[in-house]
């Protein structure tokens, strides 16, 4: 038998009028095996149907499960300066950053505030909330998956409802000392409410990640492991909610990385 000799078809169980046509691509008579491509669809559930051009319908009970849905978001409450990094856990996300817009909704499109996709798989994706913009504290509202831009991925509530908050950590000072034994900076920033671990709090400075330490209710210490400026003003801090009070302090308070000297081969 042929490819031309059959069709398939899904169609919606929810509304039979929405049908998705497969190609099919390989026929394997010896062991009554069709091989279909599925082009894309809305989320749902699908019966598929196929049909032989000369003896007619194919019994078949076959149910294509194509829904995509949010389940968990890690976190709730977030910084009402935003940098809040959140893990949201589902089914039948995309590959691609693109491919699951992700939103915290507020008024619907107005006011939502984005979280931007750092990495997605089929099952989790990871995000970090606009920095751009200062939400009102206890503002609500939800965390939104979109679907190939438009359509809204579905969860139960309350699992995705999110808040801000300004109950956040607040930085003091900043001081940085070469330790002379290891050739490396370490970074000690002063503060209160300070929440998280060495996992959740991170320290960038020109975008590169640097080592956490130690992480206390009053202070945080990095190791610099890596960078491409010796400036603070390109370093951003970020705690388990988010950005904390006074963030701004890290990049305006002028401290530099004097480069140093470690070895000299002749």
């Amino acid at each position: 038998m042929a490819r031309e000799d059959f069709t398939v078809n899904a169609t919606s169980e929810t509304n039979s009028s929405y049908v998705r046509y497969m190609n099919v691509i390989d026929v394997d008579d010896a062991n009554k095996r069709l091989v279909c491509k599925f082009g894309g669809a809305w989320s749902g559930s699908f019966n598929v149907r196929m049909r032989h051009a000369q003896f007619g319908l194919i019994k078949s009970t076959l149910l294509l499960d194509v829904s995509a849905k949010t389940t968990t978001v890690d976190k709730n409450t977030g910084s009402i300066y935003g940098g809040t990094f959140l893990t949201i856990t589902g089914q039948n996300f995309g590959s691609e950053k693109t491919d699951n817009p992700v939103q915290i909704s507020t008024l619907g499109s107005i006011g939502s505030l984005n979280c931007f996709v750092i990495t997605t798989n089929a099952t989790t994706i990871t995000c970090r909330t606009d920095e751009s913009r200062t939400m009102a504290p206890a503002l609500a509202g939800t965390v939104v998956v979109f679907l190939k831009v438009s359509e809204e991925s579905p969860c139960v509530a309350p699992n995705c409802d999110f808040a801000y908050t300004s109950n956040i950590p607040n930085i003091s000072t900043m001081q940085a000392n070469f330790d002379s034994t290891a050739n490396v900076y370490n970074l000690m920033v002063t503060g209160t409410a300070f929440t998280g671990d060495t996992t959740s709090t991170e320290l960038y400075i020109g975008g590169k990640l640097q080592q956490t330490t130690e992480v206390t209710a009053t202070s945080a210490s990095f190791t610099v492991t890596d960078v491409s400026s010796e400036s603070m003003a390109a370093a951003k801090l970020y705690f388990d909610v988010g950005l904390p009070e006074n963030h701004a302090a890290i990049a305006a308070h002028g401290l530099t990385l004097e480069p140093k000297l470690i070895s000299l081969n002749i």
